[in-house]
């Protein structure tokens, strides 16, 4: 039975369905503390995209493999129809709900869309080296990507746009997806290569953890400046965030990190709407 369950969840995270319901989540969120009509165009574009966007830079980690590669791209290996069916489907949802967004959506998708390409595929003319390869750099992308992702994506097709910028909400999602992926890097400790100098090859695994503990602190702060006053129940999210952030060491099975860490997505989108409709 916990076989099964083990299986089921590996198909979801290696999938990437887990990863793009985080980026539908969200993205979701967004009119959920703002008190928008959500627009559901926007919600599952974020979702396709970023399925279409984590299987193409797996897929092509998996073409440039020479060895190793983990239990993510052995499962690939052995499921290839499935993997480019994945990307036919993350594609075809792509086109689709391109074409309902508004055109100032375009140039925000080909900036996210020339980082995520780049991200895996060397860069002209830098040294033969791609984002992921320049020192440090790496854990920034993705926080940006995805703060972005829940921010200005969804802002773009309001009446927001083009007045109230949400940096507050950028700065917050930000240091959020800053503390939860810290630990993957811990994951990849050993496995990264030396000249990348990741945050945990710099400060080691420890401080690496700390350091998590205190964004989220601080992302907790500015997160009640947003509400004007205390989010009970999100503090206990918050909480929860950093006793699974302490748990996380580079000797952890990937799934831990991949569905539980990343789970935190979604459970923070659950826990935002509960707190908008009872408390906040």
């Amino acid at each position: 039975m916990a076989d099964r369950i083990i299986k089921i969840i590996q198909v979801i995270v290696y999938t990437n369905l887990w990863i793009g319901i985080g980026a539908a989540v969200i993205t979701w969120q967004y009119y959920l503390i703002y008190n928008l009509p959500v627009n559901f165009n926007i919600v599952f574009l974020a979702f396709f995209a970023t399925v279409l966007t984590y299987t193409f830079q797996r897929y092509v980690k998996l073409l440039n493999q020479t060895h190793g590669g983990g239990e993510r791209l052995a499962w690939m290996k052995k499921h290839p129809l499935l993997v480019k069916g994945i990307l036919v489907v993350g594609l075809v949802g792509c086109i689709v709900f391109l074409m309902k967004v508004s055109w100032v959506t375009y140039i925000y998708l080909v900036i996210a869309g020339l980082m995520s390409l780049f991200y895996v595929i060397k860069i002209p003319g830098v040294s033969g080296k791609s984002l992921r390869d320049i020192p440090t750099l790496k854990i920034f992308i993705i926080a940006v990507v995805w703060a972005a992702t829940g921010t200005f994506l969804p802002w773009l097709n309001t009446d927001h746009y083009p007045n109230e910028l949400p940096w507050l909400l950028f700065l917050i999602y930000f240091l959020f997806i800053l503390a939860i992926t810290l630990p993957f890097d811990i994951r990849d400790i050993y496995l990264d290569d030396a000249d990348k100098k990741t945050i945990p090859q710099r400060i080691g695994e420890g401080k690496t953890r700390f350091l998590s503990v205190v964004l989220l602190a601080l992302h907790l702060f500015l997160f009640s400046l947003v509400f004007d006053q205390w989010p009970a129940l999100y503090t206990f999210f918050t909480a929860f965030a950093i006793f699974l952030i302490l748990r996380s060491k580079s000797d952890t099975n990937d799934l831990y990190f991949s569905f539980v860490i990343d789970g935190l997505l979604i459970l923070q989108g659950l826990i935002i709407y509960y707190d908008r409709l009872f408390y906040l």
